[in-house]
């Protein structure tokens, strides 16, 4: 399908920066996202924009203990929640809509993980996400924390056996299930697809990347669309560009189908965006 129109923050008079950062979220009626740079203390700010791409401002500056360009969102009941990795360690926040400031409400610990790199996933009265470092093994955890920011915890360590390097930004919930990836792990070191289950506290690799897929390296997790789940690969395509995959989570093998090619002209540096977002350098 054609996209819209981009807009141009180098061209408006942007408050904040000029690089956008993390996934777009619909709240009360507009789209809030992240700046990398600028702002009061320039870390980045928070701004908001009309779903027609007008009406650009800025809603709040990061403080200097958090960047724009490490934070990922969630809305829940007139507040923006997030995670930040800036200082390497990891802090949850809100951002209140109504009063536009930033309140720092947990930190990360090295038994809880450190350096969360994941959205917040809101499932069961609890947000779940996923840290890169920290955890029994120093190679990160799947965490919860209470919707008021009380008791984070990790739930799963992730080992040399099941994960190695950067999980997935985005996780999705299916069938009572966690499901995410994982960019450099398994079998053939070139990714997994893994899935949690809540009920049973049970850690499964679903499927192992490998040269014989559509692609590998699977870098930005996975959302649930029409009964299947869809993320994004680095690599794979005809001009090996990466793409848009999918699996059938009922399917056992969970084997993933090219769904959309990168071309020269797409954008490759996606930093962040998955199917709904955006991208800080793309094409024509």
């Amino acid at each position: 399908e054609t996209p819209g129109e981009w807009v141009n923050f180098g061209a408006l008079m942007n408050p904040g920066g000029f690089r956008t950062s993390g996934v777009l979220n619909f709240a009360e009626g507009k789209l809030y996202g992240m700046t990398e740079s600028a702002g009061k203390f320039g870390k980045g700010v928070i701004y908001k924009i009309d779903p027609d791409g007008t009406n650009l401002q800025t809603v709040a500056p990061f403080p200097f203990e958090l960047r724009g360009d490490k934070s990922h969102q969630l809305y829940l009941d007139g507040k923006l929640w997030g995670t930040d990795n800036a200082l390497n360690k990891g802090t949850l926040y809100y951002l209140d809509l109504q009063e536009g400031t930033i309140n720092m409400v947990a930190n990360f610990t090295d038994s809880t993980g450190l350096d969360p790199v994941s959205q917040l996933t809101l499932y069961d009265g609890k947000f779940w996400g996923v840290t890169r470092g920290g955890g029994r093994f120093n190679k990160g955890t799947i965490y919860s924390v209470n919707t008021d920011g009380t008791d984070l915890q990790a739930v799963y360590h992730f080992s040399e056996v099941d994960g190695s390097g950067m999980a997935g930004i985005t996780l999705t919930m299916y069938d009572g299930k966690i499901w995410g990836t994982h960019r450099w792990g398994g079998a053939n070191f070139r990714g997994f697809i893994f899935s949690y289950v809540l009920a049973t506290e049970e850690f499964a690799i679903e499927h192992t990347f490998s040269t014989s897929d559509v692609g590998t390296y699977p870098d930005y997790g996975l959302v649930s669309y029409q009964d299947k789940l869809w993320g994004i690969m680095e690599s794979g395509g005809p001009l090996n560009n990466g793409g848009v995959y999918s699996i059938d989570p009922s399917d056992d093998t969970h084997s993933p189908t090219l769904e959309f090619s990168f071309g020269s002209e797409t954008g490759f540096d996606l930093n962040a965006g998955l199917l709904a977002g955006n991208m800080p350098q793309q094409g024509e």
